[in-house]
Formats: C-alpha cells, sequence, structure tokens
C-alpha cells in the first residue's frame, strides 16, 4: 500500500496547492484521439481531474486517501473512489490515459506500471509529472533551499529523493515519447507562500516533532527578505514523462 502522508492536513492541502498549466492538458488530450476515459491516479483534492474533465467525457479519479477526496470538487465527469494506485477496480484496456500528478514517487512503481499497462487501450499513454523547490527571487529562493534541504532534512519521506532527480527511473517497460516543457506560475502573497510550506508534510511531521518554534523562525526570515511587495510572481518548473503503451502484436503496422 502507498503510504498516506497529507490526510491529516487535507484541507491546508486543498487550499494551497498551485494550478497546473492548460496547456499541460490540452498536451496530454491531444495525445489520444479517444477522449472518452482518463484515469487520475492519487488524485488528491481532485486538482488534476477537474482539468482533465475539461477535456474527457468521464474521468475516474483514485486516492488512498479518504479525507482528500472529500476536499475533491464534485464536477459531473469526475468519478471519485477510494483506491490504492497499484490495485485499482477497473476493467482491462478501459483508459485512454492514465495520470499520476506529484504522486509517482509514492507509489510502488513495477506494481503501478504493471496496472497501468492492464489498464490502457492499445496505443494508450500513462503521464506522470511533479514539481520540486518554487523559484521567487534569489534571497528568498536562499531561504526555501535551507529550509528545504536543512530543516527538514530528517523529516521528508526517503521517496521524496525520487522527485528530487526527476523521474529518471520512469518508465521501465513503456515507450517513451518527447514532450515539450512546461511550468506552474502563480502570483502569491506572503501569506500564500506560508500556506504552502506549512502544507508541506515535512514541516507537519517538523512541527509534531519540535513544536512551532523551526517554523516561527523560518516565518520571520522569510518575511524579512520578502520585503513590501504585496504580492510576487511564484515559478514551479514540472517535470513531465509520457510513455506510449505499445499496440498489441496483430495491431502493430
Amino acid at each position: 500500500m502507498s503510504p498516506d502522508y497529507f490526510s491529516a492536513q487535507a484541507s491546508d492541502y486543498a487550499q494551497s496547492r498551485p494550478s497546473y498549466p492548460d496547456e499541460l492538458f490540452e498536451f496530454l488530450a491531444a495525445l489520444t484521439p479517444s477522449k472518452h476515459f482518463v484515469l487520475d491516479c492519487a488524485t488528491g483534492n481532485g486538482q488534476a481531474a477537474l482539468s482533465l474533465a475539461q477535456h474527457f467525457d468521464d474521468v475516474f479519479a483514485a486516492d488512498l486517501s479518504f479525507n482528500q477526496l472529500k476536499q475533491a470538487p464534485c464536477h459531473p465527469n469526475i468519478h471519485y473512489f477510494q483506491s490504492t494506485a497499484e490495485s485499482l477496480p477497473l476493467k482491462d484496456q478501459s483508459m485512454n490515459l492514465v495520470v499520476v500528478a506529484q504522486a509517482w514517487h509514492w507509489f510502488k512503481h513495477e506494481a503501478f506500471e504493471a496496472e497501468a499497462q492492464r489498464l490502457l487501450t492499445p496505443g494508450g499513454h500513462v503521464a506522470i509529472w511533479g514539481y520540486n523547490l518554487l523559484r521567487i527571487h534569489p534571497a528568498l529562493d536562499e531561504l526555501i533551499y535551507h529550509y528545504y534541504h536543512q530543516t527538514l532534512k530528517n523529516y521528508w519521506p526517503d521517496e521524496r529523493r525520487i522527485l528530487e532527480r526527476g523521474y529518471e527511473a520512469f518508465p521501465q517497460h513503456l515507450q517513451v515519447i518527447p514532450v515539450p516543457e512546461f511550468s506552474m506560475t502563480a502570483q502569491w502573497s506572503l501569506a500564500r507562500l506560508l500556506q504552502y510550506l506549512r502544507s508541506w508534510s515535512a514541516t507537519q511531521a517538523l512541527l509534531g516533532r519540535e513544536g512551532e518554534a523551526p517554523w516561527l523562525a523560518m516565518e520571520e526570515v522569510l518575511s524579512q527578505a520578502w520585503g513590501n511587495a504585496p504580492i510576487r510572481n511564484v515559478q514551479w518548473p514540472l517535470t513531465l514523462k509520457v510513455a506510449r503503451h505499445p499496440l498489441l502484436p496483430h495491431q502493430r503496422p
């Protein structure tokens, strides 16, 4: 079973996540001529599922955490259900596209890849993407980098390293295709940034072990470095990997 690091702060997590760019979903939709069924694994609060619903007839959105699913928005095209990513209650060859947003590093990779191959229609695609540290301004970036790598270094699960390395191990048995570069962007206040950093699973672990003092110290130095600007531009480069499920032997040209 995949670990669950987000149920406890599900509400804060849902409110603090940045949004994926529309261009990402337009690219994914263009990969598959049939836009009937898409699966969003580890949907969390349904952020990616909501965007996918603009392009596909039916979005099946699964997550291990029921608390996360309770934060997801209702939509007539989205079917939420609780499940692990490695064993899904869906029919063979039923999905045109399988996606994983900011979660592949938590999975059992061989088991998930086998499940994705089972679910995909011939010629279907599996896409995973994630993001690591944000970029705002060199002085702020340096503080956040130190907080991430030093203050929180003992609180990040080992799986986080997979994301940091850019999902280099994906995939093992599928055909990788070239993809364009995408980034998430936002305009945030200092309060919004602090809400986001506090929602990190490692921050929650820090608070549980050491109390508020380390977090309050971080708040103070960030507030000083932020300056008087009410809003700042924020960017997260996305790591996107897409693989194509091979056609069945009798369907090869």
